[in-house]
């Protein structure tokens, strides 16, 4: 029945309405077209038998049904959080323009991570003879400026998106802004490399003391 007018409608129409409530409204309905039957007042009076009010009922318990599975396989609106482990997801602002990526995103662990390649850390210039550049200047590129950046930037997004080479199913914004953990993962493993970046590591922590930040060096 539709809940406006007490004219019958479809089942689909019916289950249609359905989805988009909140189960206290479902229930609350059902009291309402109950009521009403009983009482012979309303808009529902003469309107139908207790045979109709079952169907009403078997049709909200087939949607409520539905609503619940499409949450459980992930296909449903608004489920991001159904998703363990996200690769390559972007966050954007109001405009859909790029306010950077994020490697890995482990929603179980809630833990963000971020790869760091030093394959090309002393490599030297040949004009100067000298590495391109320290191990500090990589640790503070990388690591301190980006991820600050990076925290910045997830206070002023106001969604996620999937890149190209990333993961088809991402989490929704509010879902992973209440991350507070940051794991670097590596490649190098020397021991300037180390210390510059626990360099890094620790003004983040100071600018940030309500996140985590660590490091895994040599790969992941």
């Amino acid at each position: 029945m539709n809940p406006f007018t007490g004219e019958p409608v479809t089942d689909d129409y019916a289950k249609m309405m359905i989805s988009s409530l909140k189960w206290s409204q479902i229930v609350a309905g059902i009291g309402m077209v109950t009521g009403s039957m009983k009482s012979g007042k309303g808009p529902y009076k003469g309107r139908g038998t207790s045979a109709a009010l079952d169907k009403v009922k078997q049709t909200i318990r087939d949607a409520k049904a539905k609503r619940e599975q499409a949450g459980k396989s992930g296909k449903g609106p608004g489920n991001g959080s159904k998703v363990n482990i996200s690769k390559e997801v972007e966050i954007v602002n109001k405009r859909g323009e790029s306010l950077g990526e994020l490697d890995e995103i482990d929603l179980v662990n809630m833990i963000f991570y971020e790869d760091k390649s030093a394959q090309g850390l002393h490599k030297v210039n040949p004009k100067t003879g000298l590495p391109a550049q320290t191990p500090q200047q990589f640790a503070d590129k990388q690591i301190l400026i980006k991820t600050r950046n990076r925290i910045n930037a997830l206070e002023n997004a106001t969604s996620t998106r999937a890149t190209k080479n990333g993961s088809s199913e991402i989490p929704n914004l509010e879902d992973i802004k209440d991350i507070r953990e940051f794991v670097f993962r590596l490649d190098g493993n020397t021991p300037d490399l180390k210390q510059a970046v626990e360099n890094s590591l620790s003004r983040l922590r100071q600018e940030f003391p309500d996140y985590k930040f660590s490091a895994i060096f040599g790969g992941k």
